[in-house]
């Protein structure tokens, strides 16, 4: 919008014209009727404050928009909408170059616990020591007199590798003691019948199989591959929508966790993932009235017509490189006016895409609408549609979410956080998992690495150390040449050889991390537990990795030598 130094009435007073050679203008306006919030200077909001002047400029405003002419148009009365749909049949944990075996995806599945699930470890002693409690309160009530014989033959083994680097105390030792450990007991069951299960009736085995199902679905599940990559602190993972010769793959190439949505899709080239299934593509067709799409605050439609006062678009903050902010305001003020809601039951887990759109006027028109969209073109983000190897395509994957999963507290955080003094990128491991299951902070832990140089002896001017190193739990990621050209990941390192990570993130040996993936501020990684029932009612349990920015530079105090004076 051009905004004038002076009103409509000066102007026409220090410059007088004759009405008539005008006439034939103000009965015909200008061709273009829309008013856009547009400024010479790029800001948006001079345009957006729609500032006023006098009564005789918002008269030449109306006959500007063509308020002063009547439409010759009908007004849209119904709407037709008809879409395709293709279920997702597979799921690939991870990316094509692991070359993980695909798996089928039932119908009604929640997919957050496929993807998330971490691989299989031992549970903690807590997990194990609860999951053998419920074994025994399960079994008791029907009749069951096996118990003393589950305590003997699955008894806790303290000395176990994974249990001693749980570091269990005094009170978990004891329970341990007087309860029967699950994972034991469910390789029993597996291997066969047990003897503490020798002679019990058909009702007390099913009830023990029960158990078993619900112990590995949700404590102790088993997984040869995952869908996390520690390099790039993301998830991975394929889907596979229809099946046979219209198969489709798709992947989600950066999940950073949680909700599972559309936009986390792309198309890939070839067919699916090698599942058969039964999904043949469906047809979906609906015939709604036509309603105009509303919302709290909305601009009005006429352009003098009053509005909520509570809403002012001109304080909106602003600038002209805020993409986001710019397609709001656009369509608040510009475009809101021309959408209408057409809703259409579509099925979960699909792959779906709108095939055609029309609509009939109170004129009796049938008006058939077009995309509103350019040339497809490899590398353009495009609302509602998925990027293809050919561009992006008029389809969008509706996932098989269930309900937000409710999540417990860290059990276990790492801080990658760059140290620009001394030019090395740390992993902090704040805390890790302990035998409770609960995490365990790791700052308290004493070190006698990161202590001061020693006091001068008796007639010395300077005392003088070696290094001073960090606390135990400051990891250092050593750079890593992966080429002649420059490349290079960052390593966790150690400086006497000893592996100090305690928890399951940094667990891995060798652990790598692409360098492009710490960024200033550092990043935050937290294991979290995550429970969500499913449509079926089914409860799922796993741990899932959560990405936050972490809060700026660390400062780990390294120094190779240093000295310290007689005080």
């Amino acid at each position: 919008m051009i905004q004038d130094k002076f009103t409509a009435h000066e102007a026409m007073v220090a410059r007088p014209f004759d009405a008539k050679a005008i006439g034939a203008v103000i009965v015909k306006p200008p061709a273009w009727t829309r008013l856009e919030p547009q400024s010479l200077s790029g800001e948006p909001a001079p345009g957006v404050e729609m500032r006023v002047a006098d009564a005789l400029w918002m008269m030449a405003r109306q006959w500007q928009l063509g308020e002063f002419q009547g439409e010759d148009c009908g007004t849209p009365v119904s709407v037709r909408v008809s879409a395709q749909s293709q279920s997702l049949t597979a799921l690939r944990p991870g990316d094509p170059q692991r070359a993980a075996t695909a798996m089928p995806l039932p119908e009604g599945c929640a997919i957050e616990p496929q993807i998330e699930a971490e691989p299989w470890a031992a549970p903690s002693l807590r997990d194990r020591a609860e999951a053998g409690q419920a074994l025994v309160q399960g079994l008791a009530p029907l009749g069951w007199a096996g118990e003393a014989q589950l305590l003997a033959d699955c008894r806790f083994d303290l000395a176990a590798a994974d249990i001693v680097a749980q570091q269990p105390d005094e009170s978990w030792q004891l329970i341990a003691q007087h309860l029967p450990d699950a994972e034991a007991a469910a390789l029993a069951l597996e291997a066969g019948t047990p003897a503490w299960m020798e002679g019990e009736p058909a009702e007390i085995s099913d009830a023990a199989q029960e158990w078993l199902d619900w112990y590995r679905s949700n404590v102790s599940h088993p997984r040869d591959s995952e869908s996390w990559h520690s390099d790039r602190l993301e998830y991975r993972f394929g889907l596979q929508a229809g099946a046979g010769a219209d198969a489709r793959r798709i992947e989600a190439p950066c999940h950073l966790g949680g909700p599972v949505d559309w936009f986390s899709f792309e198309l890939a080239e070839g067919t699916g993932l090698g599942i058969d299934a039964d999904a043949p593509i469906r047809e979906h067709h609906a015939h709604v009235h036509a309603s105009h799409l509303r919302y709290p605050g909305m601009p009005a439609p006429r352009l003098w017509q009053f509005e909520d006062g509570l809403v002012n678009f001109g304080l909106t903050d602003v600038q002209p490189n805020d993409l986001a902010r710019l397609a709001f305001l656009e369509y608040a003020t510009i475009y809101g006016t021309d959408w209408l809601i057409a809703p259409i039951d579509l099925p979960r887990a699909a792959l779906v895409g709108v095939t055609a759109v029309s609509y009939r006027t109170t004129f009796n028109e049938e008006i058939v609408v077009s995309a509103a969209a350019d040339q497809p073109r490899k590398g353009r983000f495009s609302l509602y549609r998925t990027d293809g190897p050919d561009g992006a395509e008029p389809c969008f994957v509706i996932p098989p979410n269930a309900r937000p999963a409710l999540e417990g507290a860290a059990r276990e955080e790492v801080v990658f956080a760059r140290d620009e003094t001394a030019n090395v990128v740390w992993a902090i491991e704040r805390s890790h998992e302990g035998a409770d299951g609960l995490a365990r902070d790791r700052s308290p832990e004493a070190d006698t690495r990161a202590t001061l140089p020693a006091r001068p002896r008796a007639g010395a001017q300077d005392a003088w150390t070696l290094e001073v190193l960090p606390p135990a739990h400051w990891i250092p990621m050593v750079p890593i040449p992966t080429s002649r050209f420059g490349g290079f990941v960052l390593r966790k390192g150690s400086f006497d050889g000893t592996d100090t990570a305690r928890g399951r993130v940094l667990s891995p040996r060798p652990y790598d991390l692409q360098d492009e993936e710490v960024p200033r501020e550092g990043v935050r990684l937290r294991r979290v537990p995550s429970v969500l029932r499913d449509e079926q009612g089914m409860l799922h349990r796993w741990v899932a990795r959560r990405i936050t920015t972490a809060w700026g530079e660390a400062s780990s105090r390294l120094e190779y030598d240093a000295t310290r004076g007689a005080e």
